[in-house]
């Protein structure tokens, strides 16, 4: 790309199965972990546009669209991110219908599903294959932003254990993204009126990436 549009265009690639959202690419960018969406409903713009992927749940395959593989069994199941190592992939579900929205942790073939007993939504792994980044609250519902947790297995009734703790208190902080190569993650906020991107580091202090770069 950086050669000019005409070289973007040209190695521009479309993933094949339709009606999927919310991608997620390996590490090694050889598999894209998706949400599925099953058949498009009646009138869709993407009805008959390609082979419809009949999940409604996490899968992944190659970016060709083969080697198709399910991994979660919910249509609730949504945001999938990969663990540095390439073996799990953490994301978000409302499942249990009570409008908790909560962490869970995969293989990448579906196996050994594991319940964080954490309530939040956006995780994003960190380089150093345990912790990752969330959007949500504490314990009692306050001190809402970006939350840190380790990715560990807790049982039912070790709610929050994995928690570590605030990085970004600012309930309109969404999407974080953590760098694969350093403690920083990029989000957005629309904290100054507008949707912004911020950087910041996993125990710093926010920046506007807009800012950094214009002044």
């Amino acid at each position: 790309c950086l050669t000019g549009p005409g070289a973007c265009q040209a190695t521009r690639r479309i993933f094949p199965l339709n009606n999927v959202s919310e991608p997620a690419l390996s590490p090694g960018g050889d598999r894209l972990a998706f949400r599925g969406w099953g058949e498009p409903f009646e009138g869709s713009p993407y009805q008959g546009c390609a082979p419809a992927v009949e999940a409604r749940h996490l899968a992944s395959a190659t970016l060709d669209g083969t080697a198709f593989r399910d991994i979660t069994g919910f249509w609730e199941d949504g945001h999938p991110d990969w663990s540095p190592d390439g073996q799990r992939l953490v994301f978000d579900s409302e499942r249990n219908r009570d409008d908790v929205i909560r962490i869970y942790v995969v293989n990448t073939d579906g196996s050994d599903e594991q319940d964080l007993r954490i309530a939040g939504q956006y995780p994003s792994w960190a380089p150093d294959n345990q912790r990752f980044v969330y959007r949500g609250c504490d314990l009692s519902g306050n001190r809402c932003g970006l939350w840190l947790a380790n990715a560990f297995p807790a049982k039912s009734w070790e709610t929050g254990v994995n928690m570590i703790g605030p990085a970004v208190q600012d309930e309109r902080a969404a999407h974080p993204d953590w760098s694969p190569v350093a403690d920083q993650i990029v989000y957005q906020s629309s904290k100054g009126g507008s949707w912004d991107l911020y950087l910041v580091n996993a125990d710093g202090k926010p920046e506007r990436i807009a800012e950094r770069f214009l002044s």
